[in-house]
């Protein structure tokens, strides 16, 4: 703020009064988007008919309670010796200047057969194209601007097509002839599905919910039982579409929320490509159609990025991004050729959350604020950035939140880069709660490692060491320390002492380095803002190469024991026999190898199941990625079933070799404790190397 925009109007607050709380919702803009004035003002949800809801939805939701649509204002600038710029939202006629035309009234080619809404621009009427006898959207408008070309070179799938556009000589009036989408504006749908949320809430009439209680209480089914309530035309079949609709039927809100978000989103980059920038994107400016596919309309306010003599700026500052207030406000340096790409990405962002969450992540300004500081207040709050969530443990669903925290960050260049990388994000959001529906029913430890994912990985990593310990004391005591003298047995316990003080240390370090960016990644996937998506994704792959790394340190950790033990006590108490070196040798290879093989299995499973699939920031092709860094786990699942078996099983089998004729209670004890150990162990291994397949095959869309 260090100066004057001269491009930014001063009437901006004046000419946007915000709606009284009590206006009610205008019907859906079906086909033509334009967006009521109400959009963003409180409303009360109109009674809803058929069986596809429930009754209880008569009840009141509340969207943010901001000021309704801006018409939009030139800002192309003035000579320095030239007239002023126009004042904001002169450009257009209001649509309550228009004339209505009657149910069975023509105009032109078009006879109408009821009033579909109204908006800022606009009256939408559902017509019957008389020269091809056929139903459409016809938008009238007062005779400006070029929505109509704009759209007509818009050829995708989820943007509203434009047929025809004509003149209205006699009234001076524009006919756009558009695609009819039997279905419900994205508004209405989302205030349905407010309801629905208070609803399951049990908090009915009680207001707003507080900060933290909101969350994904519906359903994709839900989304398209409101999309089928408000249809006013029935659609034609579409077998290509019906898939879209059975994806949506049996999706949770992550999934719903994520699939019409990538939708959007390649809508928005397809407008891009062609030059155009929307700058209004919001809930009633998207159509959904009964198979539940949203369809992105109403481009009254767009923007060709080659047209910077005439730039325009307009929009609902709801959905504003930082950068696009700017502008809007005289005393900021931010011009319209600032408000880019990124701005409607931050838009797209914006109604994602509220449809996920229920709410946008800002607090309105007072009303009792003068119209333009107002705008201070807006623009500055989101320059600051969103509210922090209520901390929650990691799933598809945070990461979903990550995604759209960095579309409405308020640095632009910490957006995502373009439409088709948001689409990207979206679409392994999605990928990412398929998989995880998927993933095998957790039993009671599963469900601990899920809650406390670091505290049981230590476990399992420790865990394993005491069964080590605990055959290597009994191996000690029967077979080497009592046959000792007593000065080699105080040569043992004092080499005892200084090996695990060493041992323990040197495991201790090289385990915090190995386990440290696990750790951290954990800790902000965890927390309530954001996190650095480098930082989780190197806790990702070191969750990873936890496993080989904790097997190698068992190794190094007890393997040298063997040798060392029956040296030093050699050195400095010798002479030591020669099966006494064995019997050191194999105490400490048999209990290492245990320890080694148990720990392996055990943080493999942890780091599998219970971290890798939830430390994702950014899960763009997370499959393909999945592919990559999981191409290893096949064969570590073949070894951990080998080792689990193997080395109990093989352990008892030396010890009955080597073991003297005379030997005692303890020793077969110990011997039969191992063939029980591998018996069960390798059951069990089993078992979790098949879950962790079926999750390995969750995530890549691999068969198993």
């Amino acid at each position: 703020m260090n100066g004057t925009n001269p491009h930014a109007p001063t009437e901006l607050m004046e000419r946007t009064p915000a709606p009284p709380d009590d206006r009610p919702l205008a019907p859906p803009a079906i086909g033509a988007g334009g967006g009521s004035q109400a959009d963003d003002a409180s409303w009360t949800v109109p009674p809803l008919t058929g069986g596809s809801l429930s009754a209880s939805l008569l009840a009141t939701a509340r969207p943010p309670s901001y000021p309704g649509p801006a018409p939009p204002a030139p800002t192309g600038g003035r000579p320095a010796d030239g007239p002023p710029a126009e004042p904001f939202g002169s450009g257009s006629a209001p649509s309550d200047a228009l004339p209505r035309l009657d149910k069975g009234g023509r105009i032109d080619d078009f006879e109408v057969v009821e009033i579909l809404g109204n908006g800022a621009f606009g009256v939408v009427y559902l017509a019957r194209q008389l020269s091809l006898d056929r139903a459409v959207a016809l938008k009238v408008t007062a005779n400006h601007g070029s929505e109509g070309r704009t759209l007509a070179r818009l050829e995708h799938p989820h943007i509203v097509t434009v047929y025809s556009e004509k003149v209205d000589e006699s009234g001076d009036l524009r006919l756009l002839c558009m695609q009819l989408a039997p279905g419900a504006s994205l508004r209405t749908v989302m205030d349905d599905l407010k309801t629905i949320r208070r609803v399951r809430r049990g908090m009915l009439g009680q207001g707003h919910a507080t900060q933290g209680q909101v969350g994904p209480e519906w359903t994709g089914a839900d989304y398209l039982a409101s999309v089928d309530t408000h249809a006013r035309v029935r659609a034609s079949l579409d077998t290509a579409a019906l898939r879209d609709r059975e994806l949506l039927a049996r999706a949770d809100a992550v999934e719903a929320t994520a699939w019409i978000g990538a939708r959007l989103a390649e809508a928005i980059h397809h407008a891009h490509q062609q030059g155009v920038l929307h700058r209004d994107i919001k809930p009633a400016n998207v159509l959904v159609n009964q198979y539940g596919q949203p369809m992105l309309a109403d481009f009254n306010i767009s923007q060709e990025r080659a047209d910077t003599a005439q730039e325009t700026l307009g929009g609902t500052l709801a959905y504003m991004a930082p950068e696009h207030v700017e502008a809007l406000h005289p005393e900021f340096d931010t011009t319209a050729s600032q408000v880019g790409e990124r701005a409607d990405l931050y838009g797209l962002g914006l109604v994602l959350e509220e449809m996920l969450t229920g709410q946008i992540p800002f607090a309105p300004p007072s009303h009792d604020l003068a119209p333009l500081e107002r705008l201070r207040r807006i623009a500055e709050d989101r320059r600051r950035g969103p509210t922090p969530w209520a901390p929650s443990l990691p799933s598809a669903e945070k990461t979903l939140r990550c995604v759209l925290s960095r579309s409405i960050a308020p640095n632009e260049e910490l957006r995502p880069a373009s439409g088709e990388a948001l689409a990207a994000s979206l679409d392994g959001c999605l990928a990412l709660r398929e998989a995880e529906r998927r993933f095998p029913r957790p039993g009671w430890l599963t469900r601990a490692a899920l809650r406390r994912p670091i505290v049981w990985l230590l476990i399992a990593a420790l865990a394993p060491q005491l069964v080590g310990s605990a055959v290597n004391i009994t191996y000690n005591t029967t077979e080497i320390v009592t046959k000792l003298t007593e000065p080699q047995q105080r040569e043992f316990v004092n080499v005892l002492m200084i090996y695990n003080l060493v041992a323990y240390t040197f495991a201790a370090a090289v385990g915090w380095r190995v386990l440290r960016p696990v750790v951290r990644a954990w800790r902000a996937m965890s927390g309530a803002r954001p996190p650095d998506a480098r930082l989780v994704d190197e806790g990702r792959r070191a969750a990873l190469r936890a496993p080989l790394w904790l097997l190698m340190l068992a190794a190094v950790g007890w393997l040298p024991g063997g040798v060392l033990f029956p040296l030093v006590i050699h050195a400095d108490n010798g002479p030591l026999a020669p099966h006494v070196f064995a019997h050191f040798l194999t105490s400490f290879t048999l209990s290492g190898l245990i320890a080694a093989a148990y720990s392996f299995g055990a943080v493999q499973h942890v780091a599998t199941r219970a971290l890798y699939p939830r430390l994702w920031v950014d899960p763009a092709r997370c499959r393909e990625t999945a592919r990559r860094e999981l191409a290893g786990v096949p064969w570590r699942l073949r070894l951990m079933q080998w080792l689990s078996g193997s080395v109990p099983l093989g352990a008892a089998a030396v010890l009955l070799l080597v073991a003297p004729d005379e030997a005692n209670r303890s020793l077969r004890v110990l011997v039969a404790a191992l063939i029980v150990v591998g018996m069960i162990g390798y059951q069990y291994t089993a078992a979790g190397a098949r879950r962790m397949t079926r999750v390995r095959a969750a995530l890549t869309g691999l068969d198993e």
